[in-house]
């Protein structure tokens, strides 16, 4: 990877920027994000998949191979953590924020990319605000969070760039931004030459996918699934008895990475790329070290201008070993009643929200196929006119969750699980996704995911539960979903020096 320019130190433009920031600044007394912007020559803006990053700074990544659009960013420039029922009000408010108070300029007098469509503010959301205090699971997670990262390289169909990130505060010094840009300049041109090694040298520890230690044994196993179809009999009973149409079930699924190794969250999400190009690959690594990852097929919102699409996901049915009976699981799968009549309870909570908001809402008739590397799900495509302008975070609200994660009626399905499911989702089944200066944007419903800790992951699944559904036909669905991320999770030797100084690994593999 190369900057397209590199006279990185245009010092009289830079100061006209800084000058100009920090007018505005002063001006209207709040805080300006100033970003610097310059174009790539690259083939890919992720770091390469070998590469090790030390914990305590913030990374999040981004890949969507429909849109041919992906993001790495590290660093934090601001943030807004959300938490309760107003979460998704207080991620509107400081999005508004972000989009007014945001200054796009060049890196240099040459010009660079465009500003207005580069993701400004990435992050997330959990499934349902926390009930109780986390578990150890998601111990630092919150409700949710938006990030405006330090530097966020990007690429999509047409362009590929880099932005830096300076947050001026009214009063500041110019000379106390003058060195802070010079040592971010500094810090670009070493990620960026970090983004363009090629092949590792020998002494780096290469990462493999190895064996899992499973938590569980074989008779805890079967407790464990003997006690999940038993909690979706009894959904099965709640609607059939009328107080629910539908409820997706979820679990999760726990290993410990082998002695003398542990978790690789980026070539975790190197992996899913690759086994799933279609998808939208996600990564976001916290300053603890705990990673959040995925391979999500599902569309929440996305919002361009005024045009407005989602996605309704529902109805899965495994793969075929050979072309003949692929297409047999996917006749039938498009046939079945029951898998209809999920699908369909999607699509019309999809159609019910977006009315009131979106003209022109143009909703397939039928689902198609579609196809992953080891499942095959029913989808329809939904896409849209806004009636005015609103902010993405408005359509989340609106949409999040679908019955296709949490269930119809949506307050009493969720009352439901908060009941029944026993089990922390956490920022399963939540949303990821990214916001940019206009106010567009794209978030995704964060499955097919795992939570990664150095010594330990945990995977999730669910299931949609109607009248007609099979329990044991249900936790064998959840067992495909979870092949996503078991057949994907990479392990790193541990160097030696970290295994006698820093925290030892156990027999194990385990944290003492």
């Amino acid at each position: 990877m190369a900057i397209a320019n590199t006279d990185l130190l245009d010092q009289s433009h830079h100061e006209r920027s800084l000058e100009r920031a920090q007018a505005q600044a002063d001006l209207t007394g709040s805080r300006v994000f100033l970003r610097f912007s310059k174009s790539l020559e690259n083939q890919d803006i992720w770091p390469h998949p070998g590469l090790s990053f030390s914990t305590g700074e913030l990374r999040v990544a981004w890949a969507d191979g429909r849109e041919g659009q992906s993001f790495w960013a590290v660093g934090l420039a601001a943030e807004i953590r959300c938490a309760h029922l107003i979460r998704f009000a207080q991620a509107h408010k400081g999005c508004s924020e972000f989009c007014e108070q945001t200054l796009d300029v060049p890196l240099s007098e040459e010009g660079g990319p465009a500003g207005s469509a580069v993701p400004l503010a990435v992050g997330g959301f959990a499934f349902t605000p926390r009930q109780v205090p986390s578990d150890d699971v998601w111990e630092g997670w919150e409700d949710g969070a938006l990030w405006v990262p330090r530097l966020l390289f990007f690429r999509s169909a047409s362009d590929a760039g880099v932005s830096l990130t300076l947050v001026v505060e009214p009063g500041q010094a110019l000379s106390e931004l003058r060195r802070e840009l010079v040592v971010e300049l500094a810090r670009l041109e070493e990620e960026v030459s970090r983004l363009s090694v090629g092949e590792l040298s020998e002494s780096e520890p290469q990462a493999f996918v190895a064996p899992l230690l499973r938590r569980w044994t074989p008779e805890e196993r079967a407790d464990h699934r003997q006690s999940w179809c038993a909690r979706a009999e009894k959904a099965r009973r709640a609607i059939r008895a009328g107080k629910l149409d539908k409820v997706v079930l979820a679990r999760s699924q726990e290993w410990t990475a082998p002695a003398g190794s542990s978790f690789d969250a980026l070539q975790t999400a190197h992996r899913l790329r690759e086994q799933y190009p279609t998808c939208k690959v996600f990564l976001i690594q916290r300053e603890d070290g705990s990673s959040f990852v995925g391979a999500t097929p599902e569309l929440l919102v996305g919002l361009k201008g005024e045009n407005v699409q989602a996605v309704s996901l529902a109805g899965t049915t495994r793969r075929g070993v050979s072309e003949k009976e692929d297409a047999a699981l996917g006749e039938a799968l498009v046939a079945s009643a029951k898998e209809q009549h999920e699908h369909r309870l999607v699509t019309d909570a999809i159609r019910r929200s977006f009315e009131p908001v979106v003209e022109d809402l143009v909703i397939a008739e039928e689902p198609h196929l579609l196809r992953l590397q080891n499942v095959q799900h029913l989808e329809t495509p939904i896409q849209g006119r806004l009636d005015r302008t609103r902010g993405i975070m408005e359509l989340v609200s609106r949409l999040h969750p679908t019955p296709a994660v949490g269930g119809t009626p949506a307050h009493e399905a969720q009352r439901w699980l908060q009941e029944n499911e026993n089990l922390e989702r956490g920022w399963y089944a939540g949303v990821v996704g990214w916001v940019t200066p206009g106010g567009d944007g794209q978030f995704a419903v964060a499955i097919r995911s795992a939570l990664l800790r150095p010594d330990r992951a945990w995977a999730f699944a669910g299931a949609g539960l109607v009248a007609d559904s099979d329990p044991g036909l249900e936790w064998e669905e959840t067992n495909l979903k979870l092949q996503a991320m078991s057949r994907s999770l990479v392990v790193r030797p541990v160097p030696v020096e970290r295994l006698s100084s820093e925290d030892p690994l156990d027999q194990r593999g385990a944290r003492p």
